[in-house]
């Protein structure tokens, strides 16, 4: 049974794909997609993407994502020439942002495209493995039925990885997994079928591959859930138990059973004048409007690993404007109430009126 980690765009940034290579926790790679729109990104652009990836000495599946196939087919080919095991094309991401403009998943809309992509991307690639990533259907799994079948009569695909869920129902909790994969799966016949979708633990792997005659399963947010999940899959026993390896968070770090944030301002975020104003007092007096809490103690402060950070921001004045830093640097914004704002923009009105009148006069 083959076994994939998922690819999760905004989460394989260059340092966790170097910590999951250097704790040998997977087998293979699949990048999340690159998106290409008019032309193909020059050669060192394609290699710094690839590079993290390739270190860890596996073999290495490039997903791109488009609308045009000479792009995509172009880009393949100066993948393949940098090392790519193969080249997975996505028809999948249900992003609102990919779908709009006909990429991801919006390109199951319109089948014909769909297929007609696949078959000239793989003019690009006569030696090298060529895959799809996609759902079971735009707004109905039904679609799958007539999609699979016409997918596997190109003749262009080495394997398939479907996620049970469509398009229209993002990520939210959805039935009938088994049923819906078991069907693709024979639809397909003679094409290899990577599972995908709600994978928590090694059991389930196993179950879902078993029901469903999938060659293989993908797991992704269950992966991050738990690191060693592909290893567990995989037969391995010896393994950190993942309750171990995450502590709790610290009991002064919760209130009301929920987790406790960063005050607003110091995430970096703008907020209104009033809630600012709120933010600051919650700063001096250590508490907030109509919330009762238990005093903290010197353990707490040891435990709470914020504690350091919050003492330093609460000794900042909440009326502080942009921190302005060198060019491509990261800084915080503390925003200014508004009547303080229009105040300062009266007073530097008048003294370039006053300013104005001296020099006329």
């Amino acid at each position: 049974m083959e076994i994939w980690p998922g690819p999760m765009e905004g989460v394989m940034s260059a340092p966790f794909v170097r910590a999951v290579n250097r704790l040998g926790l997977v087998e293979r790679w699949m990048t999340p997609f690159l998106r290409l729109t008019t032309a193909c990104p020059r050669g060192k652009h394609l290699k710094t993407f690839l590079e993290p990836f390739a270190a860890g000495g596996v073999p290495v599946t490039v997903q791109l994502m488009g609308v045009d196939p000479d792009v995509i087919g172009e880009a393949a080919a100066r993948f393949r020439d940098l090392g790519a095991a193969e080249i997975n094309l996505n028809f999948g991401c249900p992003s609102r942002q990919v779908t709009g403009g006909g990429a991801g998943g919006g390109a199951l809309r319109h089948p014909d495209a769909l297929l007609r992509m696949v078959e000239r991307v793989k003019t690009f690639l006569p030696d090298l493995p060529l895959s799809v990533k996609l759902r079971t259907g735009w707004s109905s799994p039904e679609e799958a039925r007539h999609l699979l079948p016409a997918l596997a009569r190109t003749g262009a695909l080495d394997r398939i990885f479907l996620h049970f869920r469509t398009v229209s129902e993002g990520y939210a909790p959805t039935d009938g997994r088994e049923t819906r994969l078991a069907a693709a799966v024979a639809a397909l016949e003679t094409i290899p079928c990577i599972v995908n979708g709600d994978i928590r633990s090694a059991a389930e792997a196993h179950e879902l591959a078993a029901t469903t005659g999938a060659s293989g399963v993908m797991a992704a947010r269950g992966w991050l859930r738990d690191p060693w999940l592909l290893r567990r899959i995989a037969g391995e026993t010896e393994l950190p138990d993942v309750e171990m390896v995450r502590p709790s968070p610290p009991a002064s770090s919760r209130r009301h059973g929920r987790p406790r944030t960063l005050p607003l301002t110091a995430a970096g975020k703008r907020g209104n004048p009033k809630a600012v104003e709120r933010e600051g007092e919650s700063r001096a007096t250590g508490r907030k409007r109509g919330v009762t809490h238990r005093p903290r103690s010197d353990s707490d402060e040891l435990d709470d690993p914020f504690s350091s950070k919050r003492a330093l921001l609460t000794t900042l004045p909440v009326e502080v404007t942009r921190i302005r830093r060198k060019r491509g640097t990261k800084g915080f914004y503390f925003p200014v109430s508004r009547k303080r704002r229009n105040a300062r923009k009266a007073e530097g009105s008048e003294m370039r009126s006053s300013s104005s009148s001296r020099v006329t006069h």
